[in-house]
C-alpha cells in the first residue's frame, strides 16, 4: 500500500510479528527549523556515504542506545516538500514495541542526523548534510514533521499558540502540495545535486518564524506527554548523553534543564574566566532563561527572577571576592563575608586507557540464553601424497581410488554469561544543590570505569572462589561479589589453566619477549603470525623495558639494535601497555609466581610480560552498559544503576602465554 505522503508526525504503514515499516519526511524543505537552518533539493545529503542508515529512539539522548531498525536508500524518495523515508523497525528489539505506541499516537517525527565536520552551513541555509542516521523523536528540531494537528493539540496550554487553532496554513499539508513536481531521488547523490532551480523554488516557503519561535518550548510539552520511551511500562529512566561525534537536528540545551539559573550564570563566566570556548548549547540555555522561565509553565520570567540571574552574571563574571582593606582570612573583619565560588566543570579523575576487551573479536549473543555454544574446527584433514590411478576394480568398473581419505577433529567451546554492576544513591538535596550536573557527571563515570573494569577482567578474570588460590588474591579468599570472578582471563589461562606457556623470566632482558612467544604452542607456532598477536606490559615492566640497552633507540644509546624504542612493537609484535594488568595491586606488579597477594601488598613487585593471540578468544555481550535512574520519592532520593552482561572464552589453550616473576 502506497503511503500518503503529508508532512506531519510519522505514520505506520504496515506491521507483522517481526517488521514494522514506518513513514514520514525525514528533512522538510523551505522555511526555518528550530536552529534557524533551512534545508533544499540543492542540499548535499551525500546518501550514498552510508547506503542504509540506521534507526534509533531521540538520537540516543534518552537511554536507548541500541538501534531499532534500517532506512535503506531505495527507500528514500525526493519530492517538492522534502526527503520522504520509510523505515522497516526490528520488533524483536527492546523498545521498539513501545515506539510504535507513540508513533500511533501520532506524538513523533523524524529527524536526521550528520557528521560534524562534513556538514556545511551558508547563511542559514544547509549546502551540505551527509545523513549518517535517522531517528523517532518527540522532539524534531524541524516542527513541521510532528504535524499540525500535535501542535494544534497543544493550543491549549500554550496562549501563544492559540492562533493555530485559527490559521494552521503555515504547517498543513495543503501549503506543500503542488501538482506533478515531484522528483524520485535515487541512492545516488547526482541526483539530488543536479535539480534545477525551477524544481527546488517549489518547496514551500511559508514563514513559519512567529509559529516556530513558539514551538520553542515544544520539546518539554510533548515528552510532558509522551513521557520518556521507557515510562510506556514504568521502566527507570536512562540517562544517556549524545554521541560527541554526530550532529543531530534536535534540541540540544535539555542537559541544562535541572540547573538552577545562577548556577548556569556561574558556570558559563567561570568557562569564560578560565580562556575556553562556551559551548553554542550553553549560550542558547542561558538565552532562554533570561527569555523565558526554566519552568515552562509558568509564563515568562518574573522580574525578580530576571534581576537574580542579571546579578549572578554580573557577581560572577567578576569572582566572589571581597575587596576590603583588611586582610581577607581576618576573623570579624573580612573573612565571614568572603564567598567560595565553585567551578561548573568537573575535575576528573586520572583515566586508564582502555584497549583491551574490544580488541578481542565478538560473536553475537541472542535473546533468551544464558551461554553460548561456539562450534570448533580442531584438527584439518590431512593431505597425503597420491600415486597415478592404474586399475579399476572391474571392467566395466569404477577405478581404483588412489587417494587417501581422512576427516576433520570438530569440537565446541562454551562461553557462559556473566554480570557486572554498580549502584550509587544520591539524595534531592545532592540533584538541586550542586553546581555540577550530578547524575550527568555520575552517568559519565559509571561509563568510563566499566570500561576499565571490563580490561581488567579480560586481562586478569579468575572464576576460582577458593582459598588462596585465584590468581588475584593468592594470599585469601575471595568475596563472592569480586569483579574477577565473572569470567577468565589470559592471565589465567597462561598460569593455570596451561601451565606450560608460563615461564619465570627473573632479570627483565628482551629476550624475555621472544621466550614468551615461544610458549604459544610447539616452537612457538601459534605466534608466527605476528599481525594476530600482541604483548600486553603492566606499567613498570613497560618503563624498565625502555631502559634496556637493546631497545633504546640511536639518539639515546649509540650501538641500538632495536630501532623506535618506545615500544609501540618489538620484534614484530604489537606492544600495549594497561594499568589494568594485576588490577587490585598497589603497584600493579605481582608476586614472584606471578598472582596478586591483596593481604600482603608487600609482596607484589614483580613486573610481566602476557603474549595474547587475538583470534582464539571470543567475547559475547548480551548487555552492553546500561544506566538506569529510578526515583524513590519516600527518601527523596535517586537511585542510578549500572548493569551489563557479557562472556569470555578462549578456543585455543595456546592464545595466551606469560613471562612473570620480572625483576623491574
Amino acid at each position: 500500500m502506497e503511503a500518503q505522503k503529508n508532512i506531519g508526525a510519522v505514520k505506520l504503514i504496515s506491521m507483522d510479528d517481526s517488521t514494522a515499516t514506518v513513514g514520514g519526511y525525514g528533512v522538510v524543505f523551505g522555511g526555518r527549523d528550530l536552529e534557524g537552518d533551512t534545508f533544499t533539493a540543492k542540499t548535499n545529503y551525500k546518501l550514498d556515504l552510508v547506503p542504509a542508515k540506521l534507526v534509533f529512539y531521540d538520537h540516543t539522548l534518552n537511554g536507548v542506545e541500541h538501534d531499532l531498525g534500517v532506512v535503506n536508500n531505495d527507500s528514500i524518495k525526493m519530492d517538492a516538500k522534502g526527503l520522504w523515508i520509510e523505515a522497516q523497525l526490528d520488533r524483536s528489539a527492546d523498545y521498539v514495541d513501545e515506539v510504535l505506541k507513540l508513533v500511533e499516537a501520532g506524538v513523533l517525527g523524524w529527524s536526521s542526523g550528520s557528521v560534524a565536520h562534513l556538514a556545511r552551513r551558508e547563511r542559514g541555509t544547509i549546502k551540505s548534510w551527509p545523513i549518517v542516521e535517522f531517528s523517532l523523536t518527540p522532539t524534531p528540531a524541524e516542527p513541521r514533521t510532528l504535524g499540525i494537528e500535535r501542535i494544534k493539540a497543544l493550543a491549549a496550554v500554550y496562549p501563544n499558540l492559540k492562533a493555530l487553532q485559527e490559521d494552521g496554513r503555515d504547517l498543513s499539508d495543503d501549503a506543500t502540495e503542488t501538482e506533478a513536481e515531484a522528483v524520485e531521488i535515487k541512492s545516488s547523490n547526482e541526483e539530488v545535486n543536479d535539480m534545477s532551480d525551477e524544481q527546488t523554488t517549489t518547496a514551500p516557503a511559508a514563514d513559519n518564524s512567529e509559529v516556530l519561535a513558539a514551538i520553542g518550548q515544544l520539546a518539554e510539552s510533548v515528552k510532558a506527554v509522551s513521557g520518556r520511551i521507557e515510562a510506556i511500562e514504568n521502566k527507570p529512566v536512562n540517562e544517556q548523553p549524545p554521541a560527541v561525534n554526530i550532529v543531530t537536528k534536535s534540541v540540544d540545551t535539555r542537559q541544562y534543564d535541572n540547573i538552577e539559573t545562577g548556577a548556569l550564570a556561574l558556570g558559563l563566566s567561570i568557562v569564560k574566566a578560565a580562556g575556553k570556548p562556551v559551548s553554542e548549547s550553553l549560550y542558547k540555555a542561558v538565552a532562554m532563561r533570561l527569555e523565558g522561565d526554566a519552568d515552562m509553565n509558568r509564563g515568562p520570567m518574573s522580574v525578580k527572577s530576571y534581576n537574580e540571574a542579571a546579578r549572578a552574571f554580573k557577581s560572577f563574571a567578576r569572582g566572589i571576592k571581597a575587596n576590603e582593606l583588611v586582610y581577607s582570612t581576618q576573623t570579624d573583619a573580612a573573612n565571614e563575608w568572603i564567598g567560595v565560588a565553585y567551578s561548573g566543570e568537573l575535575w576528573d579523575l586520572v583515566r586508564n586507557a582502555t584497549m583491551i576487551w574490544n580488541r578481542i573479536p565478538e560473536i553475537p549473543v541472542p535473546m533468551g540464553v544464558e551461554s553460548v555454544v561456539i562450534p570448533t574446527l580442531e584438527a584439518s584433514p590431512t593431505f597425503y601424497k597420491v600415486a597415478e590411478a592404474t586399475a579399476q576394480g572391474a571392467n566395466p568398473g569404477a577405478t581404483t581410488n588412489t587417494v587417501t581419505t581422512s576427516k576433520p577433529t570438530t569440537g565446541n567451546a562454551t562461553m557462559t554469561l556473566s554480570k557486572l554492576g554498580a549502584g550509587v544513591t544520591f539524595t534531592g538535596e545532592v540533584s538541586e544543590s550542586s553546581v555540577i550536573p550530578f547524575a550527568q557527571y555520575l552517568r559519565n563515570d559509571l561509563v568510563a570505569t566499566h570500561a576499565e573494569y571490563m580490561d581488567a577482567i579480560a586481562i586478569n578474570g579468575d572464576t576460582d572462589a577458593s582459598a588462596t588460590t585465584n590468581i588475584n588474591d593468592i594470599g585469601g579468599t575471595p568475596a563472592a561479589t569480586d569483579w574477577f570472578l565473572t569470567t577468565n582471563g589470559f592471565r589465567k589461562s597462561a598460569i593455570i589453566t596451561t601451565a606450560a606457556n608460563s615461564r619465570d623470566g627473573g632479570s627483565l632482558t628482551s629476550a624475555d619477549f621472544i621466550e614468551t612467544v615461544k610458549l604459544m604452542g610447539a616452537g612457538g607456532r601459534e605466534a608466527m603470525d605476528r599481525n594476530r598477536v600482541s604483548f600486553i606490559l603492566d606499567p613498570a615492566t613497560h618503563w624498565a623495558a625502555m631502559q634496556l640497552a637493546d631497545v633504546k633507540t640511536r639518539d639515546v644509546f649509540n650501538g641500538a639494535t632495536i630501532e623506535n624504542g618506545m615500544l609501540a612493537s618489538i620484534y614484530g609484535y604489537e606492544v600495549l601497555v594497561s594499568a589494568e594488568m594485576h588490577r587490585g595491586s598497589t603497584s600493579l606488579l605481582a608476586n614472584s609466581a606471578g598472582k596478586v597477594d591483596l593481604d600482603t601488598q608487600a609482596n607484589n613487585t614483580k613486573g610481566a610480560i602476557l603474549a595474547v593471540r587475538w583470534d582464539q578468544w571470543r567475547r559475547g555481550e548480551m548487555r552492553r552498559i546500561t544506566i538506569e535512574a529510578e526515583r524513590v520519592p519516600r527518601a527523596d532520593a535517586t537511585e542510578i544503576t549500572a548493569l551489563s552482561r557479557f562472556g569470555l572464552v578462549q578456543r585455543l589453550t595456546e592464545g595466551a602465554a606469560i613471562s612473570y616473576n620480572l625483576t623491574v
